[in-house]
């Protein structure tokens, strides 16, 4: 039986995110296989992060449970349910495209 061809739109992971320095209205992570994509408000003003895995050069989990992430350009600080399993799936799938 051949794998499944993977759909580079189907999110993988999805949940509600805060970020550590800030507080975000209608906030939502969504996990790609290709990126991480980060939407919200605060106040009037639109969050928007398109992270390519590829771009992510560490995650790691606190010891407070928040997911740090490094990219080539910012830092960021998320506070998600679920931080291990969000680390594991981005490693793997940035491992699989090559980052």
């Amino acid at each position: 039986m051949a794998e499944p061809e993977i759909r580079w739109h189907a999110v993988l992971l999805s949940g509600r995110f805060q970020l550590c320095e800030r507080r975000l209205y209608c906030s939502r992570a969504r996990l790609y296989a290709d990126r991480l994509l980060l939407t919200g408000w605060h106040g009037l003003t639109r969050f928007r992060r398109r992270i390519p895995l590829t771009a992510i050069r560490q995650a790691r989990v606190s010891d407070e449970g928040h997911l740090h992430l490094t990219t080539r350009d910012e830092q960021l600080c998320l506070a998600l349910d679920a931080a291990p399993r969000w680390r594991r799936m981005i490693e793997a799938h940035r491992d699989a495209l090559g980052g």
